[in-house]
């Protein structure tokens, strides 16, 4: 008989619980770089925006945060540099051309003829070992036409060279660098004299194109 009826036979089976909602993944890396997590909104006057005082961790080390001029700067044992952007931190060092150095706060720079520029401005940045730099200032002298992206000119006594090339002599033609002309033996014959000669001073610096003297 059935179980309702005569309280006979086996125990109807209570049914399972439902499985629990699987958790969100975490979102993926911006272009490769770290991020942190969102900076908190509440405590924040509405249509305030104070980065300095949202981000207060390093996502890294768990150090202190610093910011100065847009920059928050670790201090603990890393000393990561990041950059806020859409209430995340993006490690500065994981940003293919760095940052620009005219706008506050800095925006990542894009790439351009001129090696970089800032998205905002329009002002030129060169791309250096150094780090990217402000074309005005990192080339008073101009720039060669004989590397992309382009090098800074300096002065090699009274000869004007490419930073990279040493070989590659250039003169101001109207106020721009040109390529100039010179025998090839005694060009190159004096440019082994400079490096010997800087060498010799331990002023000679070493670029992805051989050695170079940048010291007058």
């Amino acid at each position: 008989m059935a179980y309702f009826n005569a309280q006979l036979g086996d125990r109807p089976a209570e049914p399972k619980p439902a499985p629990a909602p699987a958790e969100p993944k975490p979102e993926q890396p911006y272009f490769a770089a770290q991020v942190g997590a969102a900076a908190p909104s509440a405590g924040a006057p509405p249509g305030e925006d104070r980065p300095g005082d949202r981000f207060a961790e390093c996502p890294l080390c768990r150090g202190a945060l610093a910011c100065e001029r847009g920059i928050h700067r670790c201090q603990g044992r890393c000393g990561a540099r990041w950059l806020a952007s859409a209430g995340r931190l993006i490690d500065i060092a994981a940003l293919p051309l760095g940052i620009c150095g005219c706008c506050e706060p800095p925006l990542p720079l894009a790439r351009a003829e001129a090696g970089a520029i800032c998205p905002a401005t329009g002002s030129e940045y060169l791309l250096l070992p150094g780090g990217a730099q402000p074309r005005a200032t990192a080339a008073p002298l101009g720039t060669c036409l004989c590397c992309t992206p382009p090098a800074p000119l300096v002065g090699q006594g009274e000869a004007l060279v490419c930073s990279a090339r040493p070989d590659q002599r250039y003169e101001l033609r109207a106020g721009a660098p040109a390529l100039a002309k010179f025998d090839k033996a005694a060009g190159a014959a004096e440019t082994l004299a400079a490096i010997d000669a800087a060498l010799r001073r331990n002023t000679a610096r070493l670029t992805v194109n051989g050695l170079f003297d940048l010291d007058d």
